[in-house]
């Protein structure tokens, strides 16, 4: 078109359906990242408004994303917001250039090269939605609208040269025409051609349209961040209540037990407490220094041991798991300093006084709990169950104590391996079977979780015992010389 009045308006719809055009596919990205900044999206009303319409399948289909069929994993980008991209240089680009002179028409052709670029891609999206997927977005199809527009309106703003003016000249009368002088016109200065845009022009048009979506990305990033902390603090306060409510029911720890596959726990050389015919067999993994594993321990003394030994009794072992960077390698920080040395103290005392004095320095461990983490030595612990200090400090110090520990620590960690190998589990369950935190508690070679509920315990020795016990590791704990056991029920207080 040559008319300055309709190559304006057309300038202007170029405009209006870029805007349009930014406005849906920001709201496509907003839904295909999951991003709710209200309840409703201003345009998710349509998504639904046909019978076999949904935004939400189409974006989360392979074509959703690029590259296309890209996994969750992969690197990958919502088409929408390409779109939005898309629309954001052409709407900058409409703005801060316009129509162009004759003389820049390789400058107009860059931008109708890329409107073509841009509407083969929605041409090819649009097959895609109809033929290959099972439901189509109204709003992906009213942004491919919007982008057939801005091709049509690019090549009707083709610079043309413009209609020139014509003036019509006055018309003389006879009489005057006749005494009218010949006069010889001025010859006027030619008029330069304008050439736009210049080169200035279209380095700044650059820099602002790259300014432009730069700013969109991380717009986006940071909602898409913002989202992120919702979604899992909402996943947190759920799972938090969901466990509360799993935690709270003595017949769901129950079921989940019984539905726990058995691992093979190496007991050989442990000293234990019960009796040696005990109906049922329990494991606990634990940390002197967890507050946790205190308040377990307090109560399963007190209540459950007691209870247990009313209907057949349990034999208990003891393996140290500390959470201390010092000695377990799955500890990230030291949760519990000085949770090492109370487990090199333990199994010291078991080397130089036997199981006796092991028990004995167990209680004690749990009973000083706070004053060891205020720098209490151990050597006065040993002093209290009359062991021998030179002999008790050099154990504690020993490689033999802190091979035992490492060996512990290492087979919390890879408790189920073998049945993940032999197809019993799948590899993803190990994370409920092994050795993750304290107190870990294993009845049978069953993982207990919640073990503060007394009915559970009271369901589990109303069953008959395992017919066939887990089998021992190969490789054996050195044991003692000393092969007394503690008491069932009975606890050894320090003299």
């Amino acid at each position: 078109m040559r008319s300055s009045l309709s190559r304006k308006i057309i300038w202007f719809l170029v405009i209006l359906f870029s805007v349009a055009g930014m406005f849906i596919s920001y709201d496509l990205t907003l839904q295909h990242l999951k991003i709710k900044i209200s309840d409703q999206t201003a345009l998710e009303w349509a998504c639904s408004a046909f019978e076999n319409s949904s935004c939400a399948e189409v974006s989360n289909s392979d074509w959703g994303r690029y590259p296309f069929g890209a996994s969750k994993d992969e690197f990958s980008i919502p088409t929408a917001q390409l779109g939005l991209y898309y629309f954001t240089f052409v709407f900058c680009w409409s703005f801060l250039i316009g129509s162009v002179t004759k003389s820049r028409r390789w400058v107009h052709l860059f931008f109708t090269c890329t409107t073509a670029v841009g509407l083969g891609a929605c041409a090819y999206l649009d097959y895609v939605m109809f033929f290959e997927l099972d439901f189509w977005c109204p709003l992906c199809l009213t942004a491919h609208v919007a982008s057939l527009l801005i091709f049509v309106c690019a090549a009707l703003l083709w610079p043309r040269v413009p209609i020139p003016v014509v003036v019509a000249e006055s018309s003389e009368s006879p009489e005057s025409a006749g005494d009218q002088t010949e006069v010889t016109p001025t010859a006027e200065p030619p008029v330069p051609p304008r050439h736009w845009p210049n080169a200035r022009v279209l380095v700044y048009a650059a820099i602002i349209i790259l300014f432009a979506v730069n700013i969109e990305h991380l717009y986006l990033g940071l909602l898409g961040q913002k989202q992120k902390i919702r979604n899992e603090t909402y996943r947190k306060e759920l799972y938090k209540k969901n466990f509360e409510r799993y935690d709270g029911k003595w017949y769901h720890t129950f079921t989940a037990w019984s539905m726990s596959p058995a691992v093979n726990i190496s007991t050989a050389g442990l000293p234990f407490r019960g009796a040696e015919n005990a109906r049922h067999t329990v494991v606990i993994f634990s940390d002197f220094l967890c507050p946790s594993c205190a308040k377990f321990e307090k109560s399963f003394e007190s209540k459950i041991m007691p209870m247990c030994a009313k209907y057949g009794g349990i034999k208990v072992f003891f393996k140290n798991w500390p959470i201390c960077m010092d000695c377990n390698p799955t500890a990230k920080i030291n949760v519990h300093p000085r949770a090492c040395e109370a487990a090199y103290a333990a199994e010291a005392a078991l080397i130089v006084g036997g199981d006796k004095a092991f028990w004995k320095m167990y209680d004690l461990l749990w009973d000083r709990q706070e004053d060891i983490k205020k720098g209490l030595s151990f050597v006065e612990l040993a002093k209290q169950i009359g062991l021998d200090t030179e002999a008790f400090t050099n154990a504690m110090h020993s490689k033999e104590v802190k091979e035992r520990i490492r060996s512990s620590v290492e087979e919390g960690m890879h408790l189920g391996e073998d049945l993940v190998k032999a197809g019993r589990i799948k590899k993803d369950e190990l994370e409920f079977i092994k050795v993750n935190s304290t107190p870990a508690i294993f009845v049978d070679g069953k993982r207990l979780y919640s073990p503060r509920h007394p009915k559970t315990w009271y369901q589990i020795m109303r069953l008959p015992p395992p017919k066939k016990k887990p089998p021992q590791s190969s490789s054996t704990r050195p044991k003692s010389s000393t092969t007394t056991s503690k008491p069932s029920g009975a606890k050894s207080k320090s003299q």
